[in-house]
């Protein structure tokens, strides 16, 4: 129903970016502390395409064992079955509920319990005869459960049960929860019913309890049922429950669920958040590692909070030698998002490798991402996954994506580059328009020295496709060039005439172009040595985008601009870069920036 999603502290970038800048391809050809603020912003990018995907996330945090004060042997199944039998035609739904709810209760599998088919056959008859007598939701549960468990009714049987258990009055919220997770056990869990339960959910969020807000808000969120005034009747709602210290009695994969909730739907629950921050410090040893990571990301999201982060490293280096590659993926994908330790990335270096073996084929592209943008320049698994690299199936725009990784890291080994060579020279014509590039970054790595085959076909194939080239793909291959002692001045000119192109004639105002493009786009003309008209286009989305700079980009931006102060087209962006960076200072003094 939710499908997990990991944030970035917007303490560290909301004054970089608007939070809104998707990820392109690739970026650390751009200076590295650069690199990984924006791989922050991508996580945030993670929308619910189904609102009945991935269901089994919100119901495994329940767990619910549903108890019988009734038999707990089969072998009293027949004793039952004749009490039944006597009185079949004098008893009413309750009556049937209470027989079948004893029956669901037995720990058996469905070939053990062959043997009373033509008896349940008989309490399945009378059941449905009586079906339009359920008066409560509790009621419509055990039907449900009975018939998808123990019995293999029809499909209209199935459909009229389904119509019915949400259409009850007076149902709790605890019962509906059940019907919804008694019907995603079944694989009966549909669209409709889904925004049909979200619906009530929505209707009673404001006095649920505790335990029902982090399923049913979670419902409601993935239905697209979040307006302003849920968010604002949940938010009175939890601070409720914090004030009244029940925080504490929550379980732990319910909380961790409500930060997941939270960080995938962007809710605005810092206050909640910080209330909580004491349990959530308390439960540190308790969390899995999957829980952790969800746990931490969510706090470095909403609360800036490294230090809850420091202290979750100290509970991973306690198990770091049970740590799987899965947990590490998922623990590397939270603590990229601020300087952590060197210390931690070595530890993820060191566990992935002793199981290499274990790698699967679609995490080795995962793994290096995350190395590439990692706060430590920790390469050693680089040329570890070469051999397993050359032995697996890549599909072309996995093995772009791989050289345009190996290129922007400076790994200077010609190993991977010769089989890249060789695996894509004849296949380019093959590749996409985004493949094509991230190889020829790749190739334009200024670490390496050798001359490979593919690299003049790249650059010819380039040419043609240029008219189609992105601003992000276009001014990452500016700054490769310029970054080249020896790079090619004609795909210079051609890259920076696409430029100034797309400013000129696609984007036409500032919502077109996101800060992350104008900041590679200053990086890639400042290290080219570009001419001051190129900029002129540039200018005035420079200026509308100021406020979403910080403080060392503004400084990096406006040293720029400082080499063109002759040009009067550069005055007034000079000026007000000035007047965004002096908000940072009183008097001279760098003053802290509260938001």
């Amino acid at each position: 129903m939710l499908s997990r999603a990991f944030g970035s502290s917007r303490g560290c970038i909301k004054r970089v970016f608007t939070r809104k800048t998707a990820l392109p391809q690739g970026i650390t050809a751009m200076p590295h502390r650069v690199s990984r603020r924006f791989h922050k912003i991508s996580l945030l990018n993670k929308n619910v395409t189904s609102c009945f995907r991935d269901s089994q996330i919100i119901f495994s945090s329940m767990n619910k064992y549903y108890l019988s004060t009734g038999i707990d042997s089969r072998s009293e199944i027949s004793e039952i079955m004749s009490q039944f039998s006597s009185k079949s035609k004098s008893l009413n739904v309750q009556e049937i509920v209470t027989i079948m709810d004893k029956i669901i209760c037995v720990n058996a599998k469905p070939e053990e319990l062959e043997s009373y088919k033509s008896s349940f056959d008989q309490i399945a008859s009378a059941a449905l005869e009586k079906i339009h007598e359920i008066t409560s939701g509790a009621e419509a549960l055990v039907y449900l459960r009975f018939f998808s468990e123990k019995y293999d009714p029809c499909d209209e049987t199935l459909s009229k049960l389904d119509s019915m258990s949400l259409n009850l009055p007076g149902s709790s919220t605890e019962t509906i929860l059940d019907i919804l997770e008694s019907l995603n056990n079944n694989n009966r869990l549909s669209q409709e019913i889904c925004i049909e339960a979200a619906q009530e959910l929505k209707r009673r969020i404001s006095k649920m309890q505790l335990k029902d807000i982090p399923v049913a808000s979670s419902l409601i969120c993935s239905c697209q049922l979040h307006d302003d005034k849920f968010v604002e009747a949940l938010e009175e709602r939890l601070f409720d429950i914090c004030l009244a210290g029940e925080v504490y009695d929550m379980p732990l994969d319910e909380f961790v669920l409500l930060c997941t909730v939270i960080s995938e739907f962007e809710l605005p629950y810092k206050i909640f958040l910080e209330d909580a921050r004491d349990f959530a410090m308390s439960k540190l040893e308790e969390f899995t590692p999957e829980q952790l990571s969800t746990v931490v990301s969510t706090y470095l999201v909403f609360c800036d909070d490294t230090k809850l982060a420091n202290h979750a490293e100290k509970r991973i280096m306690k198990i770091r030698r049970r740590l799987t590659v899965e947990e590490c993926l998922s623990l590397m994908q939270t603590y990229i998002l601020y300087d952590s330790s060197e210390e931690i990335w070595t530890t993820f270096d060191i566990t992935i490798g002793r199981n290499m073996r274990k790698v699967q084929d679609f995490q080795v592209l995962m793994i290096l991402n995350l190395f590439s943008k990692a706060p430590y320049h920790i390469r050693r698994l680089f040329k570890a996954f070469v051999e397993k690299i050359k032995t697996t199936d890549f599909e072309l725009k996995d093995l772009a994506s791989i050289a345009r990784i190996y290129g922007e890291t400076g790994y200077n080994d010609d190993d991977i580059y010769q089989y890249l060579d060789h695996a894509l020279s004849d296949q380019i014509k093959d590749m996409s328009d985004g493949s094509v590039v991230s190889t020829l970054i790749g190739f334009l790595n200024p670490e390496i020295d050798s001359k490979f085959e593919i690299l003049p076909k790249l650059e010819s194939h380039i040419q043609e496709i240029m008219p189609k080239i992105k601003l992000h793909n276009v001014a990452t291959l500016l700054l490769r060039y310029g970054q080249l002692s020896e790079g090619s001045e004609e795909m210079k000119n051609v890259c920076t005439n696409r430029i100034v192109e797309i400013f000129t004639s696609e984007i036409t105002n500032s919502e077109d172009v996101s800060a992350l493009e104008l900041v590679l786009t200053m990086y890639s003309f400042n290290i080219s040595k570009v001419d001051a008209k190129c900029y002129y286009p540039i200018l005035n989305h420079l200026v509308a985008k100021k406020e979403e700079f910080d403080l060392e980009r503004l400084d990096e931006i406006h040293s720029m601009l400082m080499k063109f102060h002759e040009d009067s087209m550069f005055s007034y962006p000079i000026l007000q870069f000035k007047y965004e960076r002096d908000k940072y200072f009183e008097n001279g003094i760098k003053k802290q920036i509260y938001e």
